[in-house]
């Protein structure tokens, strides 16, 4: 969720029901609302696994503490910035029961980087297609390489992710796929992310 409104958000995840795990507040929002967002999904959905796409680069506990504090479950750092950063993220995480979320956008080598991240106990590692490129294809490029170094219930593919690509994904098995615009944009989100859910596990062919 990153260009509507709050409310408009809340209207979409009533109708998306439980065709998703996990709903993310993005950056555009988040940079618009604040984290009150993340409150007013959080109070909407009491029970909904919620991340924070905070994209973290500075004061990694702190700004983590305020996301979580604020009901984010799950919370995302920049793979770029310095180990001190990121791991004040994991170890906030881990000592609030919730996961950590690292972003690998420009980062290189991937496979060091990584293995790096998961020594560290980051939970989640995220190839990530920007909105700016949209190049699946290089991203699970990426996410080749890098599942040389963690276990696919680590990998988040994330960008460019819709009814014409999804299908790519089963070779690479992520634990986590992150779908934008296809969903939000969708005349029917709900049935939408269903087919996408089938078709990246490889049974809506």
């Amino acid at each position: 969720m990153d260009l509507c409104g709050v409310e408009a958000a809340v209207d979409t995840l009533r109708m998306l029901g439980d065709a998703v795990d996990i709903a993310e507040v993005g950056t555009p929002m988040l940079l618009k609302f604040g984290l009150d967002a993340v409150r007013r999904v959080r109070a909407a959905f009491p029970a909904l696994t919620l991340l924070a796409d905070a994209k973290i680069i500075d004061a990694g506990e702190l700004e983590a503490a305020l996301a979580f504090d604020a009901g984010a479950d799950i919370v995302t750092v920049m793979g770029t910035t310095n180990e001190s950063t990121i791991r004040g993220v994991i170890d906030c995480a881990r000592g609030r029961g919730k996961k950590s979320f690292i972003d690998t956008m420009c980062v290189e080598p991937i496979e060091e980087a990584c293995g790096r991240y998961a020594a560290w106990g980051a939970d989640y590692i995220c190839i990530h297609n920007a909105t700016d490129l949209l190049d699946i294809d290089a991203t699970l490029a990426l996410a080749k390489r890098a599942l040389t170094a963690i276990e696919p219930e680590r990998l988040v593919i994330a960008g460019g992710v819709n009814e014409r690509t999804a299908h790519k994904l089963q070779a690479y098995a992520p634990g986590i796929v992150v779908v934008g615009s296809a969903i939000a944009k969708s005349a029917d989100p709900r049935a939408t992310a269903l087919r996408l859910r089938d078709l990246a596990a490889g049974s809506g062919i």
